[in-house]
């Protein structure tokens, strides 16, 4: 068996964003889950994009998150150099396009940019640029005396224009391209450094990489890396091609949003064991839908074959709960030492800043979060001791002393504590988890799909044909799919998910906004009046008001709290989010399909012109229900994930809310106390 090898190749333009992260990541599972090598090869060829110190940051990432590379600029082992202005500078990329020119799989183009500002046409809405080899065309005497006189130049891959060409992606399946769409792409620009096309397959096959991870974007590109590798007879490696990663809003993630870089997350006080987490299950999971794995048990686990085809989106509120889990796991000592700046940033008093630190750890999702916590240790008044003597109790400092101790310790710092006392997120997750079950084991027929089993999209022309299943643009396919899929497949659900809704609500949000004997405010009240009244036993009952030890306190979000009431959050709506979800992916992945691998060709000029139907794809009716289905699983993922977030949120805003009131009704009460001389 050929032994795997993976590379990770990015250039040096800035910080490393997150669809690199993953990329790499990526790579790095699939080699080492069979024991293969995973090589780093800097691509610099790029000069106008270079950025000063980012060959320093990809080394400092890489360290950071584990992915530690067995070859690279520092480990060279016999395949380097592993840079890409070395390889050029040695003649590597220069000396095989020469060979292609050779074979009559190549040619010099010496056209100016404004013949080639000429070319340009509309196509579908879209101005395009398809070079008409006009250069091929030169005699091997004319190409000599120009390039003899030195005149620019660049050398362009002589693609066929006739027939397909397919190839094979493990996540996309069988790809097939027309070869008059195949563009003679340049392989040497015309200062001598190769394009980033051609240098990635002549660096891929010369460092025998079996496995190439990139982002779908390449997926337009293969066909022509491909034609490459077939000109010089070289084994093409395995493509794996990852989902697009998108913000909150179905974007494309950019670096305007804040976290789109690994540097971003660690500034803003996430963990690097955390990052790595969230970045694997952005387009893959796990067959039993485990969510928290460590870098070596990742290794174990991942199967590429299980990527998503569908966009992964970047859920910042999901990275925050898993940062949360890393940190509750983390060491005291570690804790603390990285904790005592955000500490020292509000806290300016000699405190036992550990034992605070202790307090926290649990409390927190991000780093950031301390200082919110903790201000309120500077407002924290002093109390004279001798408050607490009373002749006729008997009592003095040293007596009252200990015995206030020994009450004081019941109370907590924190009335109630969603880590401490029922982790609502948790028991949410388990109810709903049941969905994901039941998605998995959803029995769809080929009768469920509009989609029998061929047919075909036709666009930008008349509507041509009589076939019942042509149709006469994309949109109108995927329309008659959507509806025959939603109209039999949801049906089969929606009674489930309310069940789980509805008992969830009931058994584990319903504490959190009822006011009965059962509420967890209730219990709390209870606890902290039982202390209130062991303080009155001490210093004396008749010192008191008559309520001194009640306590009768609620939140007050009265807007959140009739929202969960009526089950506004987590309710029927649920259903909605799913079919909005479902129809989100399936669209994207069918206009991805339509729209980005095929185009409309035109042939002929003048009068003599004439346009040409293109028969945009040929699909499966099993397939499409599996991809359908597929959809539907990962829509109740993403919906799961926005309920669970959202009723975890409101309930914490309850609770802060009651923590708040219950602090200001015993700041009335210690001032009662204070009083008591």
């Amino acid at each position: 068996m050929t032994k795997i090898r993976t590379r990770f190749a990015p250039s040096p333009t800035g910080r490393m964003h997150v669809g690199n992260l993953r990329t790499a990541l990526y790579a790095y599972l699939i080699t080492k889950h069979e024991g293969g090598d995973f090589i780093l090869r800097i691509e610099d060829t790029d000069q106008e994009r270079y950025v000063e110190g980012a060959v320093d940051i990809i080394y400092r990432t890489l360290a950071k998150t584990g992915l530690l590379h067995d070859e690279g600029p520092d480990k060279d082992k016999g395949f380097g150099p592993y840079v890409q202005s070395e390889r050029q500078a040695q003649g590597i990329y220069l000396k095989y396009a020469q060979q292609l020119v050779e074979q009559g799989d190549a040619y010099y183009c010496f056209c100016k940019k404004e013949e080639l500002e000429g070319m340009k046409r509309v196509v579908a809405g879209k101005e395009i640029s398809i070079y008409d080899k006009r250069c091929l065309k030169l005699s091997k005497e004319e190409v000599q005396r120009r390039l003899d006189a030195g005149e620019p130049h660049v050398i362009r891959f002589n693609m066929p224009t006739e027939g397909t060409t397919t190839f094979h992606d493990v996540i996309y399946g069988d790809i097939t391209v027309n070869n008059e769409e195949l563009e003679d792409l340049i392989l040497i620009k015309s200062d001598g450094y190769p394009t980033y096309n051609f240098a990635n397959v002549i660096d891929d096959h010369l460092m025998e990489i079996t496995h190439v991870v990139r982002g779908n974007e390449y997926l337009s590109s293969a066909p022509k890396y491909n034609r490459i590798y077939e000109a010089f007879g070289w084994d093409i490696p395995v493509y794996v091609h990852c989902p697009l990663i998108t913000d909150e809003t179905h974007q494309k993630l950019s670096k305007r949003c804040g976290h789109s870089s690994y540097e971003d997350l660690l500034d803003q006080g996430f963990v690097s064991e955390a990052i790595i987490n969230y970045v694997a299950l952005l387009g893959w999971s796990p067959s039993d839908n485990r969510e928290i794995f460590t870098l070596d048990e990742l290794v174990q686990v991942f199967d590429y074959h299980h990527i998503n085809k569908s966009p992964a989106v970047f859920d910042i509120a999901k990275l925050r709960w898993m940062n949360g889990e890393y940190i509750k796991k983390m060491d005291a000592d570690e804790f603390y030492e990285r904790a005592l700046p955000y500490m020292k940033e509000v806290l300016k008093k000699d405190y036992n800043f550990k034992k605070i630190a202790g307090m926290v750890q649990t409390r927190i999702e991000t780093f950031p979060d301390i200082p919110a916590l903790i201000d309120f240790f500077e407002e924290v008044p002093e109390y004279d001791s001798a408050m607490y003597c009373h002749k006729k109790m008997k009592t003095n400092e040293e007596t009252s002393l200990a015995v206030l101790k020994e009450v004081l310790s019941q109370c907590p710092v924190h009335a109630i504590s969603l880590g401490e006392n029922v982790d609502v997120k948790q028991s949410v997750q388990k109810k709903l988890d049941k969905l994901q079950a039941l998605a998995n084991g959803l029995v769809v027929k080929r009768d469920d799909v509009a989609f029998p089993e061929s047919y075909c999209v036709v666009t930008n022309f008349p509507y041509i044909g009589s076939s019942r299943y042509e149709y006469r643009s994309s949109s109108s396919a995927e329309s008659a799919g959507l509806s025959a899929f939603t109209s039999r497949a949801y049906s089969q659900i929606d009674s489930k998910i309310l069940d789980c809704i509805t008992s969830y609500r009931v058994n584990i949000i319903k504490p959190y906004y009822s006011t009965d004997e059962r509420s967890a405010y209730t219990i709390f009240n209870k606890k902290i009046a039982d202390i209130l009244t062991a303080i009155t036993n001490l210093i004396g009952k008749d010192k008191f008001s008559s309520d001194f030890c009640k306590v009768d306190v609620y939140p007050d979000r009265d807007t959140v709290w009739k929202m969960l009431e009526n089950g506004e959050i987590v309710g029927e709506n649920f259903i909605s989010i799913v079919k909005r979800e479902f129809e989100y992916s399936a669209s994207y992945y069918r206009t991805y399909i339509d729209y980005d691998d095929t185009e409309v060709t035109e042939y002929g000029r003048g009068m003599f012109g004439r346009d040409r139907e293109v028969t945009k794809y040929s699909y499966n009716a099993q397939d499409a229900v599996n991809e359908l289905r597929s959809d539907l699983q990962n829509a109740i993922s993403w919906a799961k994930s926005d309920i669970t977030d959202a009723a975890f949120d409101y309930v914490r805003g309850l609770v802060i809310s009651y923590n708040r009131n219950l602090k200001a009704c015993l700041d009335k009460k210690i001032q009662e106390i204070k009083k008591i001389q």
